[in-house]
């Protein structure tokens, strides 16, 4: 019996080892997949990006790692990508690459995102372009997963919005955000995965064309590999259509003032300035065109603390701000906020010569 007890006893300790040894092998390899997720370098993984719109960021920033040129972040909301055309940038200052960071979303959270993500990817801008409006300071769906921004954020970024988002998607989000954390190989394992599927999409052109297959095939949702998202407004104006516009946000509560310019919004406001200005000693704030129905019937409801933010900060600490608030008459827009192409050609030329002054200096 007592040799049994022994004999035990002694199998019992090599298995604790063995387990031990596993437990270190599995924490090492889960270790090694988590600094290779949550580091820098994991940008270049979305080099090739298509229409998701948090891997579109993440290919932005891609591209600024591979330049040995001056960089301008251009960062906002649809509302800056149907105000700046980026050819007309570029034109006017070929000397600096222009990034674009600029999605849907509405709110100044997703904003305050952006440049918590370039911060935490250690992105070093000459510039930062911020486009904003009065209107921002609300509450907005953040689609953190639905829009790719949980596969390529950090986790300060995650613990810091998450709880932003409205509770029906939060409860999604906060799913895979513990998946990517438990297996943290999870996240480039899927990127790796869409770019096989092109790859296998692109190795058809040796086949006859009546045997390959469409892109659809290669998907696991409509759009998915699609190759852009485009923001950009409508070529005319049309009164129809705004009226449907006006509607629409008055059955969404977006007229109500108490939706606007709470605590959070002001905070968030604030932080993007501060962390703006901690990546880069040049930052411009365009207060971007507004419809003047915006202006009167949403932005008036937030306007006040959203100067008194900007109005705090002082032009000795790199932050310009120029506002282009009332520039053009309501026919100049498509959804209020949007440029229509002509205005967006010459309100792009009127900025880049303001900005000259800043770039040149």
């Amino acid at each position: 019996m007592k040799v049994f007890r022994l004999h035990l006893e002694s199998n019992c300790k090599k298995l604790v080892i063995m387990i031990g040894q596993l437990s270190m092998v599995a924490f090492s390899l889960w270790a090694i997949a988590f600094v290779l997720t949550y580091n820098p370098l994991y940008a270049l993984l979305y080099k090739k990006a298509w229409s998701t719109p948090g891997h579109q960021l993440m290919s932005q920033i891609s591209r600024d790692y591979a330049s040995d040129m001056k960089t301008c972040y251009l960062v906002g909301l649809s509302s800056l990508a149907n105000a700046i055309e980026p050819d007309v940038f570029s034109a006017e200052y070929p000397e600096y690459k222009l990034i674009n960071i600029t999605s849907g979303g509405g709110t100044v959270f997703k904003v305050d995102m952006f440049v918590n993500i370039m911060a935490e990817y250690f992105v070093k801008p000459d510039c930062i372009i911020l486009g904003l409006q009065p209107s921002l300071l609300r509450d907005r769906r953040l689609q953190l997963k639905n829009h790719g921004y949980l596969d390529v954020m950090g986790l300060l970024s995650q613990k810091r919005f998450i709880h932003r988002e409205e509770p029906e998607e939060r409860y999604i989000t906060l799913i895979w955000a513990e998946k990517y954390f438990m297996w943290p190989g999870l996240r480039p394992s899927l990127q790796l995965n869409r770019i096989m599927r092109v790859l296998m999409y692109e190795g058809q052109r040796f086949k006859k064309e009546q045997n390959q297959l469409s892109m659809k095939s290669f998907q696991l949702f409509d759009n998915e590999l699609a190759s852009s998202i485009n923001l950009l407004a409508e070529k005319r104006f049309d009164s129809d259509m705004m009226d449907k516009f006006y509607s629409e946000v008055e059955k969404q509560g977006d007229l109500n003032p108490e939706k606007y310019a709470r605590q959070k919004h002001i905070e968030s406001l604030e932080r993007l300035l501060n962390k703006s200005l901690a990546i880069t000693d040049k930052v411009v704030v365009i207060v971007l065109p507004e419809a003047r129905w915006a202006r009167e019937n949403m932005s008036k409801h937030a306007k006040e603390q959203f100067w008194h933010v900007l109005n705090s900060y002082d032009s000795n600490r790199g932050l310009t701000i120029l506002d282009k608030s009332a520039r053009f008459p309501d026919n100049a827009f498509d959804a209020v906020f949007h440029l229509l192409p002509d205005y967006r050609k010459t309100f792009s030329k009127e900025i880049c010569f303001e900005l000259s002054a800043i770039l040149n200096e």
